[in-house]
């Protein structure tokens, strides 16, 4: 019975990674169609519309958790508090990998920002929003190997909230600050989920030849 529900996990995770790729592929190519930019602008307006000294404030703080400082500082944190793990660290230097992979994908795409006028300090392109895609990357892998570790239940329940709150508070602040736009954020979401889809199946293999060896003696 486990190993049937193994499989369907996997398949699960294997269609959503690969789904997840092609919508990525798709929007990178497609963020220029008329629709879509409908969207941007619209959404964009609105932010535009909004803005006022305090919230933007708040928003420059809540933007400070995707940059690789404010990540840097989290893992650091997370490391400290695991005592110098040898799992925490190799987590810590995956997490950070997604910066490289944001930036490659920057690169390729080459979007200009939106053509008004930033809240906060930005540069290189705008597809994808390296924050949306680090922050998810970021808060999935805390919950599955650091949050089990706390011991008192309220704390790792608040703990857990405050995790699976942070990419869309991150997220709405990077449009909220005119650097990104929506679609933006979709390319970076989805750029989380392939990945997080490939490291899964990367721990899977390596898990599987552990317990394989394991066995053999």
């Amino acid at each position: 019975m486990k190993g049937k529900n193994r499989y369907a996990k996997n398949i699960c995770i294997l269609v959503l990674g690969i789904f997840s790729f092609v919508l990525l592929c798709l929007l990178a190519k497609n963020y220029s169609l008329p629709f879509l930019q409908e969207i941007d602008a619209k959404i964009l307006q609105f932010m535009v519309g909004h803005t006022n000294r305090h919230m933007t404030a708040v928003m420059n703080i809540i933007t400070f958790f995707g940059t690789i400082g404010g990540v840097t500082l989290i893992l650091i944190l997370m490391i400290l508090i695991s005592r110098f793990q040898k799992e925490m660290l190799l987590y810590s230097v995956l997490v950070l990998f997604t910066y490289l992979i944001n930036g490659f994908i920057k690169n390729i795409v080459m979007r200009p920002r939106p053509n008004v006028t930033h809240l906060t300090f930005a540069d290189g392109y705008s597809f994808v929003s390296g924050h949306s895609s680090i922050s998810i990357v970021l808060s999935v892998t805390l919950i599955a190997f650091f949050v089990p570790k706390i011991k008192k239940d309220v704390l790792r329940n608040y703990v857990t909230v405050f995790l699976c709150i942070l990419p869309f508070c991150i997220a709405i602040s990077r449009m909220y600050l005119r650097v990104h736009y929506f679609t933006d954020i979709l390319g970076g979401w989805f750029v989380a989920v392939t990945y997080l889809c490939i490291l899964y199946f990367g721990f899977y293999f390596i898990t599987d030849r552990k317990r394989g060896k394991t066995h053999d003696k």
